[in-house]
This record gives structure tokens, sequence and C-alpha cells, in this order.
């Protein structure tokens, strides 16, 4: 067996698991296998790949659509993993800058989190020719990634926020050209401060789509894909 891992292994992962799913939830199975490993970044070596699909992501794809069509699902990524199809990366831009993932795919983010977990499994269930971000890890470096990135979308990952205070954020976001869209992962009572943010972006004009995360990462997923198709 000769495995090769990285974007191009998880863009066969999406392909094999969409023969079992609909497209937008094998990009949740991707998502919800990456956080089950404990990831942030992508199984690079072949032990790491091999780890990943027999262990998270099986354990993920069974909680979706059974143990016995997660075993097929298994089978089938190892096979054609081993006879050579991840070995070219799939266009759409490269992940190897944690710092500053700049996509040449239609949709271009940036995260703002402390570090680069949320925006690498974003990309992993999305796949790089449709999304691509930059990690903005100080908020101070907003302005200057947002200059040289053109985003068309700014995702605040609440789970784990950039340290700051709300004040200096609202700013930040206040700041962003008014075409581009601010999102919040992480809403509810546990993220109490987003909903402060959210309060005085409105009061200044400023939308900021706020998505509960207990309701999982589909919502936000299908925000990033409607997104990437709008004109």
């Amino acid at each position: 067996m000769s495995i090769r891992g990285g974007e191009a292994a998880l863009a066969v992962v999406r392909e094999v698991l969409e023969g079992f799913l609909e497209p937008r939830r094998a990009g949740v199975v991707v998502f919800e296998a990456l956080a089950e490993a404990g990831r942030s970044d992508l199984p690079e070596s072949q032990e790491e790949v091999v780890e990943f699909v027999r262990g998270p992501l099986r354990t993920v794809a069974s909680r979706w659509m059974g143990e016995a069509h997660a075993d097929l699902l298994v089978d089938r990524t190892l096979a054609i993993l081993d006879r050579g199809r991840a070995s070219q990366p799939e266009p759409g831009g490269s992940l190897q800058t944690i710092q500053m993932m700049v996509s040449e795919g239609p949709l271009r983010a940036l995260v703002v989190s402390r570090g680069p977990a949320l925006a690498v499994r974003l990309r992993a269930a999305l796949g790089g020719e449709r999304f691509g971000a930059g990690v903005v890890d100080r908020i101070e470096r907003l302005d200057s990634m947002a200059d040289v990135v053109h985003p068309h979308v700014v995702v605040l990952d609440g789970p784990d926020p950039v340290r700051t205070d709300v004040e200096t954020l609202v700013e930040a976001l206040a700041r962003l050209p008014v075409e581009t869209v601010r999102v919040s992962w992480g809403s509810g009572a546990e993220f109490s401060w987003i909903e402060d943010v959210q309060r005085r972006l409105e009061e200044r004009g400023v939308t900021l789509v706020t998505i509960d995360r207990r309701e999982g990462v589909e919502p936000l997923l299908d925000l990033l894909r409607a997104l990437a198709r709008k004109p």
C-alpha cells in the first residue's frame, strides 16, 4: 500500500462519501471526522491517512449511515487511495501556509480564530476548488489580510476566539467592505459575547449572521455553499 495524504486524500474521501450520501452531508461527515480526530491539520503520511479513515471517519460515518455502510466506505476509500487517485493536490490553492491560505477558488474567506482548525476543516469539507481561507489569529491583522485576500466572507470562530475585547472586534468587523458577509459560528448562551458583538454591529447598521453551533456545522456549510454560488 502506498498512500499520499493532504488535500488530495480528503478529496477522495469526499468523492467516495458522495456515493453514499448527498454532497452536503458528505461535507458534514468530513468536518466532523476531522473534529473527532482532534486535528487542526490534515492527515499527511500514509499512516495518518489510514488511521483517520479507519478511525474517526468510520466512527462518524457509522452515525450517518450505519456500521455496514461505514465499513464499505472505509474499504472503498482505502482501495482508491492505494491506486494512486490521491497523488496530486486538488485545484483551488494550498494549505501549506497556516497563517495565510489564499485560494483561487470561487469563495474567499477569512476565519478569525486563534488556530487553523476551523479553516482547515471547512476547506476539507467543501473542497479546495470551492473554498479557500486565511486564518486571522490576531484581530490587528484583519485589515491587512482583508486588503490582500478581499474576502467574500469573514467567519468568527466562537469556540476558539482570538484574544481581544468586544469593542476592538466590533471596530475591525465594521471596517470591512459593506459587501463582505460577516458570520459567527457559536451563538447561544455559551457564547454570549457574540450576541454583544452582534448588537453593537447592528447599532452601526452592520449585519452579523449568527449560526448556533449546537445545530452542528451543516448550517454553516450550507451558508458557505450558497455564498459560493452567488454571481
